[in-house]
C-alpha cells in the first residue's frame, strides 16, 4: 500500500480523533470531575481510533489487490461482502472483495 495512502489515512483518523476527544473531555469535566470515567472516554476514543484505521487499511489493501494486474490476469471479482472481525479493539466490520479462479469458471 503506497505509504501517502497510509499517511493520510492515519492523519484524518487523528484529526477526527483529536476533535471527538476533547469535545467528549471537556463536556465530561463540565459536570463532575470523575477519573474513572475519564479514563473510560480516553479508552474507547483510542479503541474507536484503532478500530477505524484497521478498517482503513484492510479495505485500502482490498482495493489495491482489486487493482493489481496480477490478479487481474488469473483471478475476477465474484462479489464484496461485509465482513466482521472481533479484536482486541472491539469488533470492525469492512467490505471485502471475494474472487473467482479464470481457470475454474463456471456458469
Amino acid at each position: 500500500m503506497n505509504n501517502i495512502i497510509q499517511h493520510d489515512i492515519i492523519q484524518q483518523h487523528l484529526i477526527n480523533f483529536t476533535t471527538k476527544l476533547i469535545k467528549n473531555v471537556e463536556e465530561m469535566l463540565s459536570k463532575e470531575w470523575d477519573f474513572t470515567k475519564l479514563v473510560e472516554v480516553v479508552k474507547e476514543s483510542t479503541d474507536e481510533l484503532g478500530r477505524n484505521i484497521i478498517k482503513d487499511f484492510l479495505e485500502e489493501l482490498d482495493k489495491a489487490i482489486k487493482e493489481d494486474d496480477k490478479r487481474k490476469k488469473e483471478w475476477i471479482v465474484e462479489r464484496k461482502d461485509k465482513k466482521s472481525i472481533i479484536t482486541l479493539l472491539g469488533g470492525i466490520e469492512y467490505s471485502r472483495t471475494y474472487y473467482k479462479s479464470k481457470k475454474e469458471r463456471r456458469i
